[in-house]
């Protein structure tokens, strides 16, 4: 497969055969009739009667039938109604339990759908050197596609240009903040997903900014075509009990049809009644034998615990997924809004060489200053109770609110009268606020660069020169704020003379990003949802490894690995450009080595899911994003999200959190425990059955005396089932 991230853009254009001006209408027709449309091209449709009919495949369903269909013919023969009963009974079962199969199966085809309803119909292009607007669908590899905020960018694009271009790629990387883009980088061969910022994916949102990009990729070749591809080769795992009952099946259809056979030789052989006689005398026992109700008793027993588990915010979509809950091994988690609440908050904030919480004091003056600056120098916008802007900077104002200090009243008071905004070249924000009769200049952004601006310092309410000591002190500070994977910003202020306001305004270019006073320093991060420590601890009494699989950087995952006691050091983390370098084979001997993945792509999580699966492991896997959904439905239980997750997500899974929280995964697989050894107990018991049927027979039929010979112990150690497999 070609890729482009690792190219220049003259080098990618001469390849694609384009240029800046586009192509012409005549090449992109061209291209459309030889390459196929921009969209995810639907699977041809098994017909609905052969998806009926697939359901009585399963070896139980088959005794069942053959049970109904002697039966029948017993309530003929004899003209019994019990038989008949019997026969119709069975029937029901047969047909309720197909119909639910059938039921599910229809609703999985649901993703591919969900994945095609994400693109938008039209997309901005220039072509024969005009913008114009073409159906997302008639784009083809060569087109030059415009991007604004707002936009679903339409194809896989290499960024030609870009102007404070961010992107939120979450469904697709699993990267809980808007990716900043830039053009022209010419990135290493084997770059993860999450880190090609030259480029821009199909499906994803552009939040900020504004750029041009060339169309390298369309419809299945694009990255989210390659999910959908995915999606449809990837075979949902069966669960341990559909495995258990199967084996179950073969077992009692060995013993009851060798029993059978025994019985009818032996009533041919040693008695006078003829062979009719001893055929329906045969089968009569083999029916008796059968359980037939064991079906429709495990399916009650499994709708019970599916309307348990949804009073504790779980939606259970497949009944045996109840089951799977029971003997679940390993539970990999996505990080962003399962494990952590999908917030930025901010944990510290470093001012006048001192550390505060939540304990900062606002009356202070250089302190109310810090505050000012982190809601004035901010764009975030709040409608009820809703934030509109980056989640950073709506941090910024939640931080606020804790001291009863609103971005609205801040800025009521301290009218903005100019800006320059963020760019990723400055990596800086600034406004100018008009306060009483002072004009003053609010700037942030990352460390680094502002510090490198900042000439004074704050100083306990005194303004003075900045010494190498601070300078030293801010970058102390900003290491130890990373190391515990805090995103550090920092603040700085000045006043401007009056008379650079002009008609109520200040023009960008007369405000100076130099001379700054440094104020001081946050850092945030998504912290842990605060039950996830108490269910960690349950996940380890229970003897269940819990595993985050997540698309955001080293430092960050392990930081609230280690915090949640998820990991002890970094030899437990990998990243997902390392797991590259193992094969199969190899990836299932390192795997359980290891219990945080990095900056991993969708393929990497199946390969996760499967190594697990291949050390006998149970495994369930949680997620939100488009990206998740292969491994979702690889897992032996796939977990939606269903405040934050994508349809295709919900789609694919077996169970839904209704309110995206790890600790309700883990109420969830106490619940189905006791659900599993409900049904472990109901098999053994249907099992023990057989018994008594077997010693009546040795009453008549001198040939198999021997069975009667057998205490009831010994003999259900031969015949069950059950042994060895239910554990």
């Amino acid at each position: 497969m070609k890729t482009y991230y690792n190219k220049s853009i003259s080098e990618t254009l001469k390849e694609l055969k384009t240029s800046n001006q586009g192509l012409t209408d005549q090449e992109a027709n061209e291209r459309l009739i030889t390459n196929g449309e921009n969209c995810l091209q639907a699977k041809k449709k098994t017909n609905y009667f052969v998806k009926f009919m697939a359901q009585f495949k399963d070896i139980m369903v088959l005794i069942l039938i053959c049970a109904a269909i002697i039966s029948l013919i017993f309530a003929v023969i004899e003209k019994s109604s019990s038989e008949l009963i019997d026969a119709i009974i069975i029937f029901a079962i047969v047909i309720i339990n197909a119909t639910l199969g059938f039921t599910q199966e229809l609703r999985a085809e649901n993703a591919l759908e969900s994945l095609r309803k994400m693109s938008q119909p039209y997309s901005t292009v220039i072509r024969n050197g005009e913008e114009k607007k073409v159906k997302t669908s008639e784009l083809v590899v060569g087109d030059i596609v415009i991007l604004e905020a707002g936009d679903v960018v339409p194809a896989d694009l290499l960024l030609l240009e870009s102007a404070s271009l961010k992107c939120e790629e979450a469904s697709l990387t699993g990267e809980s903040l808007p990716v900043e883009k830039t053009a022209g980088l010419v990135l290493p061969d084997k770059t993860n997903l999450g880190d090609r910022k030259n480029m821009c994916f199909s499906s994803t949102t552009v939040v900020y900014g504004r750029g041009v990009g060339v169309v390298v990729a369309t419809g299945h070749d694009a990255e989210m075509g390659k999910i959908a591809s995915m999606l449809s080769q990837e075979k949902k795992e069966v669960t341990p009990l559909q495995k258990s009952l199967a084996k179950l099946g073969e077992i009692i259809t060995f013993i009851v049809l060798g029993i059978a056979i025994v019985i009818f030789l032996v009533d041919i052989l040693f008695t006078s009644q003829g062979w009719v006689d001893s055929f329906l005398t045969a089968v009569a026992i083999a029916v008796a034998a059968i359980p037939e109700s064991l079906p429709a008793v495990v399916t009650i027993i499994l709708s019970i615990g599916v309307t348990k588990l949804a009073k504790k915010n779980t939606i259970i979509k497949k009944l045996h997924a109840v089951e799977t809950l029971g003997c679940c091994q390993v539970i990999c988690s996505d990080k962003t809004g399962t494990i952590t609440q999908n917030k930025m908050t901010i944990r510290e904030v470093y001012i006048n060489n001192t550390t505060y919480s939540d304990n900062l004091d606002v009356t202070n003056a250089d302190n109310l200053k810090l505050i000012k600056c982190m809601n004035l120098c901010n764009d975030v916008k709040k409608q009820k109770d809703l934030y509109l802007g980056d989640p950073t900077e709506v941090a910024l104002v939640q931080y606020a609110e804790k001291f009863k200090l609103s971005k609205r009243t801040l800025e009521s008071q301290n009218k903005r009268v100019g800006e320059i905004p963020f760019d990723s070249v400055r990596k800086l924000m600034t406004t100018v606020n008009k306060e009483e009769s002072e004009l003053v200049q609010y700037t942030k952004g990352a460390v680094d660069e502002l510090l490198q601006l900042c000439t004074h310092i704050l100083d306990n309410g005194n303004v003075r020169k900045i010494t190498l000591k601070d300078i030293q002190a801010i970058k102390d500070k900003n290491e130890e704020m990373g190391k515990k994977a805090l995103r550090v910003l920092a603040y700085a202020t000045k006043i401007l003379p009056n008379d650079v306001l002009i008609n109520s305004h200040v023009e960008s270019q007369l405000i100076s990003e130099k001379d700054l006073v440094f104020i001081g320093l946050s850092g945030m991060i998504d912290p842990p949802r605060d039950e996830v420590y108490d269910a960690l601890i349950k996940c380890r009494e229970a003897g269940m490894k819990a595993v985050m699989i997540t698309g955001d950087h080293k430092n960050t995952a392990y930081a609230i690995a280690k915090e949640l006691g998820m990991v002890k050091s970094e030899k437990e983390v990998v990243n997902g450009s390392y797991l590259d370098k193992f094969t199969d084979k190899e990836l299932i001997k390192e795997i359980n080595k290891y219990s945080v993945f990095t900056r991993v792509s969708p393929e990497h999580k199946v390969r996760i899911v499967k190594a697990l699966q291949a050390n006998g492991k149970v495994v369930a896997m949680t997620g939100d994003g488009v990206n998740d959904a292969p491994s979702i439905k690889s897992a032996n239980i796939g977990i939606g999200m269903g405040n934050t997750g994508t349809e295709v997500t919900k789609d694919v899974a077996d169970m839904i959190l209704t309110d995206d929280n790890f600790a309700t995964i883990v109420l969830a697989v106490e619940e189905g425990r006791k659900i599993f050894g409900n049904i472990q107990k109901t098999i053994q018991f249907f099992v023990s059955k057989i018994m008594p049927i077997i010693e009546i027979t040795s009453l008549n039929h001198p040939g198999v005396e021997v069975f009667s010979t057998l205490t009831e112990a010994q003999l259900r150690n031969r015949l069950e089932p059950s042994k060895g497999i239910f554990i």
